[in-house]
């Protein structure tokens, strides 16, 4: 402090007692570049040299960022660079290292010390500022919205204006802090942050340098990325069979539950909570996609009660869980005993039997129906068989005479036309007329006392001539077919 104060009060005698305002400007000359060489001020419209009596970091320091040449890396000897020639301005220079100008400085314009061009005063400059370091001093990269993170940005030289947080894509920091000439680090807080705040961060620092003065800006430090998890409150829902009130499950039926959530991260998991009168049940079942869903067969009275589900996920060493969802109510109900699966199974047995038999009926009716129906010969081949197994019972009518000729003369025949119907009866009750007569029936006439006998082939009109002359023959006509019908004595005669 008191060697601040001896300089200050030099520097303000040496400019009431010399004038230092003279002094336009500094240059570096003589080295690889504007930022490297002998140092010299222009007075009086004329160069001149520094003597290095005194010369250190400071004021080498205060001509670098005067020349925005970022800081001195080193101030080297006379022999580096070449000795300068006329003037010798200041001889003796003090400074703070807060001086916008090395003309600024406290200077000692009329120093004893014995000054010559190899005492010339040298710098080389880093030419820009030196990067700064940033690091984390949060112990962890994973972050829930309404969290601090905590920053620091350093830099292995001071006289810093201040210090800037930015994140990459935003051109104006979010957070900025003032540092004092010979602060080297800052630590700079991101409060209460939120899902966009999740991205790559960096620091830079700001140093006034030059007359008039000007702040030099960094050069961007080493990126640091940080994450904010937002888990949402999951969204859950259940399913089961459609005949089951609203609520309810019924008992021995399927039914799931399914969580959701519009968030999902990597390695994340559901885990669906019950709370029943007995105690709680916990599952889970890892977030491959952004639904899940819990299964249960066979609902029983011990799934009853109230479902609650959460996600949870571990990201950079550290575990995120959600709040759980609304509470989902579950109750098991006994099945209706009409709709249990065992009625239901009779009752699908018993539709089915009555539906096989109508089917049976309906067919049978339509092959009856389709029966073919036989032929004169079949009809009459078939009477035959079943006559002769005494199936068919015969009713003869009486039969008819007609004499279709006469004659008075005797020696000529006369003609009987006679014919008969005969009723036949087969299966039972049913009756019909045969229009042909079995094989062996006979009509049998009688003309007074001859007896006259022809096959009956049909029950059309048969003839029965008289080879004999019979005056006024009297017929009488028998029908025999007692060999083919079950009932016997059918012989009918008729006059």
């Amino acid at each position: 402090m008191l060697r601040f104060l001896h300089i200050l009060l030099t520097g303000l005698f040496g400019v009431l007692s010399d004038g230092v305002t003279a002094f336009g400007g500094v240059r570096l000359v003589d080295g690889e570049n504007k930022c490297s060489g002998r140092v010299e001020v222009l007075r009086h419209d004329q160069w001149g040299t520094v003597c290095d009596h005194g010369w250190g970091p400071r004021e080498a320091n205060v001509v670098c960022l005067e020349l925005g040449c970022g800081l001195a890396d080193f101030t080297p000897h006379s022999a580096v660079y070449r000795a300068g020639s006329g003037h010798i301005w200041l001889r003796h220079v003090q400074c703070t290292g807060h001086e916008s100008s090395l003309t600024r400085c406290a200077v000692f314009l009329h120093s004893n010390a014995y000054c010559t061009h190899e005492n010339d005063a040298m710098v080389k400059c880093s030419g820009t500022l030196l990067t700064p370091t940033l690091t984390l001093l949060s112990p962890y990269t994973v972050f829930s919205p309404g969290e601090a993170v905590r920053f620091s940005c350093s830099i292995l030289q001071g006289h810093l204006s201040d210090f800037h947080l930015y994140k990459h894509g935003v051109s104006t920091p979010l957070v900025t802090q003032r540092a004092d000439h010979t602060q080297k680090k800052a630590e700079l807080t991101l409060s209460d942050i939120e899902t966009f705040h999740q991205g790559s961060y960096s620091c830079q620092y700001r140093i006034k340098t030059g007359f008039p003065p000007q702040l030099l800006s960094s050069p961007p430090s080493n990126s640091i990325n940080i994450t904010v998890v937002e888990l949402l409150t999951p969204q859950h829902w259940y399913n089961t069979s459609t005949e089951a009130p609203a609520g309810s499950v019924i008992k021995g039926h399927n039914f799931n539950i399914t969580c959701s959530t519009p968030q999902q991260y990597p390695g994340g998991s559901f885990q669906l909570r019950l709370i029943r009168s007995n105690g709680t049940v916990r599952q889970s079942l890892p977030a491959l996609t952004p639904s899940v869903t819990f299964t249960f067969p066979n609902a029983q009275s011990s799934n009853e009660g109230y479902y609650y589900c959460l996600y949870r996920v571990q990201l950079g060493g550290r575990t995120f869980v959600s709040r759980e969802s609304q509470p989902l109510p579950i109750a098991i109900r006994d099945p209706d005993p009409v709709l249990s699966p065992m009625g239901i199974s009779w009752l699908v047995s018993g539709l089915t039997f009555v539906v096989a038999v109508i089917v049976l009926i309906i067919v049978a009716k339509v092959l009856c129906n389709k029966e073919k129906k036989p032929t004169e010969l079949e009809r009459e081949t078939r009477t035959l068989l079943q006559a002769k197994r005494g199936l068919v019972h015969c009713a003869v009518e009486e039969p008819l005479i007609m004499i279709s000729k006469t004659s008075t003369d005797p020696t000529e025949s006369v003609q009987v036309l006679v014919s008969v119907e005969l009723l036949v009866s087969v299966a039972k009750n049913h009756r019909k007329t045969e229009q042909l007569l079995p094989p062996g029936a006979r009509f049998v006439a009688r003309a007074n006392d001859t007896w006259l006998s022809q096959p009956a082939w049909s029950v059309a009109n048969q003839n029965i001539s008289s080879p004999v002359s019979i005056t006024r023959p009297i017929f009488s006509v028998s029908f025999s077919m007692l060999k083919h019908c079950g009932n016997k004595g059918q012989d009918r005669e008729g006059n």
